[in-house]
C-alpha cells in the first residue's frame, strides 16, 4: 500500500465518524468543538487544567463554544480572526483537534493549523506518518 493509499484510507474511516456540513466538506473546527454541543454533551469536560495545592479548573465544550457558528468558517481564513477568539479560545481549539483526531499539535506547529485547509493538511500528514 502506497502512502497515498494509506492516508486516503485513514481519511475514510476518519469520514464516517464526521458530521458533515449542509454545504457539503467538513469544518475541523465544528468537529473538534461545535458537534458536542449540537449533540448534548456541552457539559462534557474538554479541557482539565491542574494546578498546584490541588487546583482545578474543568472547561467544558459548552465553555469554549456557547454560540459559535462556525458553518460559514472560510476554508482558507485564520480561524483566530473570523471566529474571533483569544489564544486561550486557541488553545482549547487544539486540545480539541488533539481530542477527535488524537493528533499531537506541538505549540511550534500552531501556525500550521490556523485556517481549515492547513488544520486538515496538519492531520493527513500526521496520519499518513502514522
Amino acid at each position: 500500500m502506497t502512502a497515498t493509499d494509506h492516508m486516503e484510507a485513514v481519511w475514510q474511516a476518519a469520514r464516517t465518524g464526521l458530521d458533515e456540513q449542509p454545504t457539503g466538506g467538513h469544518n475541523i473546527a465544528y468537529e473538534a468543538v461545535d458537534r458536542h454541543v449540537t449533540q448534548g454533551r456541552a457539559d462534557v469536560v474538554s479541557l482539565r487544567w491542574l494546578g498546584k495545592g490541588g487546583a482545578r479548573l474543568d472547561i467544558t465544550y459548552g465553555d469554549i463554544a456557547p454560540d459559535m457558528d462556525t458553518s460559514t468558517l472560510d476554508a482558507d481564513v485564520d480561524v483566530r480572526d473570523a471566529l474571533d477568539i483569544d489564544s486561550f479560545d486557541f488553545l482549547n481549539f487544539v486540545v480539541a483537534l488533539h481530542g477527535a483526531t488524537g493528533v499531537d499539535v506541538p505549540e511550534h506547529d500552531y501556525a500550521k493549523v490556523r485556517t481549515v485547509r492547513s488544520c486538515a493538511s496538519y492531520v493527513a500528514d500526521a496520519a499518513s506518518r502514522a
